[in-house]
């Protein structure tokens, strides 16, 4: 039972908090002693039933959120914390093309987790002749580039990673692959190291972004016509057209 009251005290704060009321006008608007909302808040009295239901009514949620759970049907049997109920909203009001981008990546990141291969076996292996056992920081974007379905351009969501001499010194950023259009070369799910820079010579292999979608191909010109390629030959070649938005974000290393 405790369990439940202190999820109704945390949910309480935050729907009100998302609101924008402060405990007073909260009080206020429900006809109680102001520190009765504090009390509510900190789990030191239960909310009756009667004022749960005009709690809910003012805050625009249901019963269910307030309890932490969230949806319909099946779903109403399900708990989730507040920021989890957040991101089922948010991902309930992306269209067709954000909901796949989405699913694409929790793929990447579900399969990265149940693996048991060591993560040394999912990097481009780089030997240098000259080691000098350097340390230093380099980003590794946490949105990847896909290898396969295009996805979202890589926004500034990074991890910092402490690297040495197996990665490349030129390298400026590093970048999980989705997919296995770049097969056998490069693994789904596999992090390649990127040297930035604005264009590719044909046959370099490369980060872009199409239309605002991000891929890893390889830059071919058959003609004057650039394609994007991938070494994969079950994916067909990409032709660039007029009209298409296409930038080069860097060079794969290694």
């Amino acid at each position: 039972m405790g369990s439940v009251k202190n999820e109704i005290a945390r949910n309480l704060n935050y729907y009100r908090k998302k609101k924008g009321l402060t405990q007073r006008e909260l009080a206020d608007r429900l006809g109680v002693k102001h520190n009765a909302v504090s009390s509510w808040e900190n789990g030191k009295n239960s909310i009756d039933i009667e004022f749960l239901f005009r709690i809910c009514e003012i805050l625009d949620i249901s019963v269910g959120e307030m309890y932490g759970r969230f949806g319909s049907g099946g779903d109403e049997n399900a708990s989730f914390t507040t920021e989890e109920r957040e991101y089922i909203k948010k991902y309930r009001l992306l269209d067709e093309r954000g909901k796949k981008a989405v699913n694409a990546l929790l793929d990447v990141e579900y399969r990265y987790l149940q693996t048991d291969t060591d993560i040394a076996k999912r990097v481009i292996p780089f030997i240098s002749e000259n080691s000098t056992n350097n340390v230093r920081e380099i980003p590794v974007y946490v949105a990847p580039a896909a290898a396969g379905i295009p996805l979202p351009i890589p926004t500034e969501d990074y991890e910092l990673w402490e690297v040495g001499d197996d990665v490349p010194p030129e390298a400026s950023f590093g970048i999980r692959l989705c997919g296995d259009s770049m097969r056998p070369r490069f693994e789904d799910g596999q992090i390649v190291w990127v040297k930035q820079q604005p264009d590719l010579a044909p046959g370099e292999i490369g980060i872009f972004t199409l239309n605002a979608e991000a891929l890893c191909k390889k830059l071919e010109y058959r003609g004057n016509k650039p394609y994007l390629i991938s070494i994969n030959r079950t994916y067909a070649p990409i032709p660039i057209g007029e009209n298409d938005d296409l930038r080069v974000v860097g060079k794969v290393l290694g």
